[in-house]
């Protein structure tokens, strides 16, 4: 009796899972909610306007699992990727040159947090701390 309990609570929770994958529209491509045929909301990351087929910005497609993910989970700072290593647009002040890892000219790094020059000094537009225009 208790190999059944746990198959049952095995294929419940395996249910939830693809649920959650799929959405609760199995007949509509990346569609979480649905009345009949008409897709109302896409799963997460997924662009409505597009129909449900393409990304939002900040997402990239995933060829594994193909679930939009937000490029930020594996690169911090970045807005816009187009896949889980390749950063197209840093978040403001931020180097794309560099994963989004450093600061660009016209701004500095505060423990990891890069802040406008000209925010600390009027007019400054390059600097290294908030005190140093150069």
């Amino acid at each position: 009796m208790l190999k059944v309990h746990h198959s049952f609570s095995f294929i419940l929770v395996f249910a939830l899972f693809i649920t959650a994958l799929k959405g609760n529209c199995p007949s509509l491509t990346n569609c979480q909610t649905c009345t009949g045929s008409i897709c109302n909301t896409c799963l997460t990351g997924f662009d409505f306007n597009n129909g449900c087929s393409t990304c939002l910005d900040g997402f990239y497609l995933n060829g594994v699992t193909g679930t939009c993910l937000l490029c930020a989970i594996t690169m911090p700072n970045c807005q816009h990727c187009s896949d889980d290593t390749t950063c197209t647009l840093c978040i403001n002040g931020y180097n794309t040159a560099d994963d989004c890892t450093s600061c660009i000219d016209g701004y500095y790094d505060v423990s990891g947090t890069c802040l406008a020059c000209s925010d600390a000094k009027p007019h400054c537009n390059l600097c290294t701390t908030s005190a140093a225009c150069n």
